[in-house]
């Protein structure tokens, strides 16, 4: 049963499951032979009585045979060696263990064992007597197998053999091909260089003879394959052991271009490939890439601490399979290629928030990688230059690999091309003594491992040259300045950075150049001061895309009072507004955060003025935000809104006759909201028809079947008659005239004062407020107005109020501060004005088949905001904010799930997470919706949107999967790499929607022929 071992290393990838009954029954009389040495050295070595060298492969419950070096299924006899359960185990013949990790390996000197456990570069020696003698080297461990060296020497004569441990540093040479570098000690050759494609050539093939004083180049390797080296030594004292293996036209960095649909990507170059390759790219996003592997190719997804030390999961059948994966931004995989050999994938975005992917390759087969190098603390003087001082070490298990850190330099400003200053052991400093003119200049560090293969480098940091805390720096800053007007882009783009890294020590500079008459200067030194007095959260976006990019090369690390201020952003614009002879600002237009000044602007459409238009033209040119810029620039046009669209009541026909009356006598905005919302669109439909004889036609036939579908809902519940009616208008307009109808008819319910009951809190008592709330719950109509004074009602007890009073309405008088949740559970409507909402750690507000309206409130939440199920909520003059000081990132604003539905009206929403999620209905009309690193609007696959006058923006998108719905007088930033996922009944104004970024993120809206609101 002869196996060659060509097709033994083709299966190398499926032997985990092809040996797992490969063992004969026991007492075969002949073992089953399945290698034999392959190399040209080894098949001439008894008749030429030279020495053998060769590699072998030994599966699990495998023998080898010292004398032969063949591999079969049954022990050969006393002298051989099997591999089982991570160990060797020798038979009864004399095999022992050489001491230490020496190069010279003399015979005689074995100290004898039995079983030791295989570990890479474990050496093994074996003695024959007459027979011979040899020694073997484990290259390589899994589950399945060892991948041995085995050298061996015919004859009983004493001998010794110099052997090393080498893993030869390759290169890619000026042209093409692979380049051998010249080796440190040269001393063991001369040797004839011998070469295979890894995984896919049994033979060695020779390719010239070489000393190793110079450099080799192998200038045909092709670039779909690794390549192995090998060095055979002519003569025989020569030095045993050396190898190399390398990929033609790798990318240095590792990183793949920006992926693609469709792209196929060769993990061994980094490239996208028309040639080998060995994942296909299924789709892609901004938060990351979907992958099939090819046939042979393996992959394994990877929780975020997994790579311990660096070092992937074993080889095995149930963690690395064929199966497509999503690799999100940020996150990892294990691969095993066809060759046997291990990587590392990492998804990262790129410019312009592309996705690529950045491969590292183990290509010796090991499942160890090198972790990327951070940066490291600098000082600069005159004298000597930058010193940097010793490395933070690598992890235990790296940290015996690594030869050095390798320094580089930028060889000009963001050009990302970078050039090597210097290796340096992992201990010790480094000094470059010529880094260049004064200013910032960047460098990145990555370890190298002792075979000359580099790790990930790390992210580039910036270095001040010229700053030495003295008089050096003084003259920095006032180079810096004057170089804010430097005729080379490039120069002023350096010059802003270093201001930037100088931070507080540049502020005073910064703010005399406001009124720089070189208007390139005061331009630059407007967004400077912009960054320096921004909030942190609005200053990695205030200076645009090339700082943006710059910002973490600028991270020194060594000294807090080097970074920006954080102070308030307004002081820029009122230092610009006294330039220009303003009065005071309008209210919130100097607010410290972005969203509150757009909010405020929003706020004021209907309080236009000569102070105001000044104002609003200062902000659209110089508001460091680019959202209150836009909305500032918008504002114009928001202001001309015409006529309101006509509110129908119960006992109007609005002029179409008795279908409309018919629709609006089963109009009950309290009782039955949705049941409202359908009756209304039919009311609109009709009115707007009215002109046309052909649109009038349709929309009573419309009014007639989706009546009779409302009446069967009435008689029987069935959720399908009242969807099927709600779906009977399809025109956008109506829908948005019907949606803002139902709202205004349930303000003008509120407004009703007959009836109503007044009762006074005399005191700001938490446990007395939460006692009368909960205790309301035995009344089926309370219509109680419940007066809170001013103060804090709090009652240590975090888990919120149940409140069930249908009617009921708590207003709050001064500044009250509820430091509870509030949960409505099943009331009819209930109403909250002027309340602080601030509960610790819990969601301000829940709904359970309940309807809430909520008019200047502000909610404050470390986690959700505001969730409703199978409700109504309406949001009036309010804020819903996370609370950073509680750790508030990540929860949504308003999460609304199942049927439900939400009015926004002049209200702000800025979350860690989504703004908005899971609405079936939504309207916001002069909001702000802000998602901060998420969406803004998203999970509305069966929802309509509708947006009016408002922004929506998202460190995602702006608007994700929103199914039907429309934009009028918006504006909206989010990823402009990835288009919006909206449905095809979702629709825009043609002319009045602003955005950041390509033309391209729109593709997917559909364009009214005109605006919706006759603008």
């Amino acid at each position: 049963m002869q196996l060659g071992l060509r097709l033994l290393l083709g299966l190398l990838g499926a032997l985990p499951a092809a040996l797992a009954g490969a063992a004969a029954a026991p007492g075969s009389p002949v073992p089953a032979q399945l290698g034999a040495p392959e190399s040209a050295v080894a098949e001439s070595a008894a008749e030429e009585g030279a020495a053998v060298w060769e590699d072998l492969l030994l599966p699990r419950g495998f023998f080898l045979d010292l004398a032969s070096g063949r591999v079969a299924d049954r022990p050969f006899g006393a002298e051989d060696l099997r591999y089982e359960r991570g160990e060797l185990i020798a038979g009864e013949g004399a095999v022992g263990v050489f001491p230490g990790s020496g190069e010279r390996i003399a015979r005689g000197e074995l100290v004898h064992g039995s079983r030791w456990t295989a570990e890479r570069e474990l050496v093994l020696g074996f003695e024959l007597g007459v027979r011979g003698w040899g020694f073997l080297r484990v290259l390589e461990v899994t589950p399945s197998f060892v991948r041995l060296e085995r050298w061996a020497k015919a004859g009983g004569e004493p001998g010794v053999a110099n052997w090393r441990a080498g893993r030869l540093p390759v290169s890619d040479p000026s042209g093409p091909g692979l380049a051998l570098d010249a080796l440190a000690d040269a001393s063991g050759g001369p040797w004839r260089v011998e070469s295979r494609r890894l995984g896919g050539e049994r033979r060695w093939q020779a390719l010239g003879e070489w000393s190793g004083t110079d450099t080799f180049v192998d200038s045909t390797p092709g670039s779909d394959a690794i390549r192995e080296y090998r060095l055979v030594p002519l003569r025989s004292e020569g030095l045993y052991g050396l190898r190399a293996r390398g990929v033609a036209a790798r990318e240095t960095d590792g990183a793949s271009p920006p992926l693609g649909r469709e792209d196929r990507v060769n993990l061994l170059t980094s490239s996208v490939s028309a040639g080998r390759f060995d994942l296909t790219v299924l789709g892609i996003s901004s938060g990351g890439v979907n992958i099939m592997p090819e046939p042979g190719v393996r992959v394994a997804s990877l929780g975020s601490n997994e790579l311990d030390g660096w070092t992937l999961p074993d080889d095995d059948a149930t963690r690395y399979v064929t199966q497509q994966r999503y690799l999100g931004v940020g996150r990892d995989v294990g691969v095993i290629l066809p060759e046997g050999v291990f990587a590392h994938l990492r998804a990262e975005r790129g410019d312009e928030s592309a996705v690529r992917l950045v491969v590292q390759l183990n290509l010796w087969g090991d499942r160890l990688f090198m972790p990327a190098h951070g940066s490291v603390d600098w000082t600069w003087s005159e004298a000597d230059g930058v010193r940097f001082d010793a490395a933070k070490p690598p992890p235990d298990a790296v940290a015996s690999e690594i030869a050095g850190r390798l320094l580089e330099r930028e060889t000009e400003f963001d050009s990302n091309a970078w050039t090597a200053v210097g290796l340096a052991e992992a201990g010790e400093p480094q000094y470059d003594a010529q880094p260049g003119p004064a200013g910032v200049v960047r460098y990145r560090c990555t370890w190298v491992t002792r075979a000359g293969e580099h790790g990930p480098s790390g992210a580039p940091f910036g270095v001040l040259v010229g700053d030495d805390g003295g008089p050096s720096s003084e003259r920095l800053i006032d180079g810096l300045i004057a170089s804010l007007g430097h005729q080379d882009y490039d120069e002023r783009r350096r010059a802003r950075a270093g201001l930037r890294a100088l931070g507080e020590r540049a502020l005073p500079r910064v703010r005399a150049a406001l009124s720089s008459p070189d208007a390139e200067v005061a331009a630059a030194a407007r967004e400077l001061f912009a960054l320096f007095t921004a909030p942190a959260d609005e200053a990695a976006s205030s200076l645009g895309k090339g700082f943006e990019k710059l910002d973490p090369a600028l991270e020194k690390g060594r000294d807090d009072a080097s970074q920006p201020t954080v102070a308030t952003s307004p002081e820029l614009l009122a230092s610009l507004a006294d330039s220009r002879g303003l009065g005071p600002a309008p209210e919130g237009w100097l607010a410290a955060r972005a969203g509150e000044r757009a909010q405020a602007l929003l706020d004021s459409l209907d309080r236009v003025s000569d102070e105001t238009e000044a104002w609003r033209a200062l902000l659209a040119e110089a508001d460091p935000d680019p959202a209150v810029r836009l909305v500032a620039s918008l504002y114009p046009e928001l202001v001309r809104w015409p006529a309101r669209a006509p509110v129908f009541r119960a006992g109007e026909d609005g002029g179409a006759g008795d279908l409309t009356a018919e629709a609006l006598a089963g109009v009950d905005v309290a009782a039955d909201p949705w049941t409202a919302l359908a009756r209304l669109q039919l009311v609109h439909e009709l009115y707007l028809a009215r002109p046309a004889t052909a649109d009038a036609q349709l929309a009573n036939e419309h009014a007639l079947l989706a009546l009779q579908l409302l009446e069967r809902y009435a008689n029987g519940g069935e959720l399908v008659f009242l969807d099927a009616a709600l779906q009977m208008v399809a025109d956008p307009r109506v829908r948005l005239r019907a949606a803002r109808n139902l709202f205004e008819l349930r303000a003008e319910e509120r407004a009703r004062t007959e009836g109503r009951t007044e009762l006074v809190l005399e005191t700001a008592d938490g446990l007395l407020l939460r006692d009368v709330l909960e205790s309301l719950g035995d009344a089926e109509d309370t219509r109680i107005d419940l007066i809170l004074p001013e103060g804090d009602y709090s009652d240590g007890n975090s888990s919120p109020v149940r409140v069930y009073g249908n009617g009921l309405r708590v207003v709050g008088q001064g500044h009250v501060r509820l430091g509870f949740g509030l949960m409505i559970l099943g009331a009819g409507d209930v109403t909250f004005e002027n309340l602080e909402i601030d509960p610790d750690g819990a969601a301000c507000l829940r709904l359970q088949d309940a309807n809430a309206t909520l008019i200047g409130c502000r909610l404050i939440s470390a986690g959700q905001g505001v969730q409703v199920n199978a409700g109504l909520l309406e949001l009036i003059d309010c804020e819903v904010v996370d609370d950073e000081a509680r750790g508030g990132k990540g929860g949504n604003g308003l999460r609304l799930i199942g049927r439900s539905a939400c009015h926004l009206l002049r209200t702000r929403v800025e979350a860690g997470g989504d703004a908005l999620i899971g609405a079936r209905l939504a309207l916001v009309e002069r909001s702000v919706l802000d998602g901060g690193p998420r969406n803004a609007v998203s999970a509305m696959v069966e929802g309509e949107l509708f947006a009016v006058d408002s922004l929506i923006r998202g460190g995602g998108n702006a608007l994700h999967t929103v199914g039907r719905g429309l934009l009028e007088g918006c504006v909206l930033l989010g990823d402009s790499a990835v288009a919006m996922q909206l449905g095809d009944q979702f629709y825009a104004c043609p002319a009045h929607l602003l955005s950041v970024g390509p033309e391209g993120q729109q593709n997917d809206w559909r364009r009214l022929p005109s605006c919706p609101s006759g603008r």
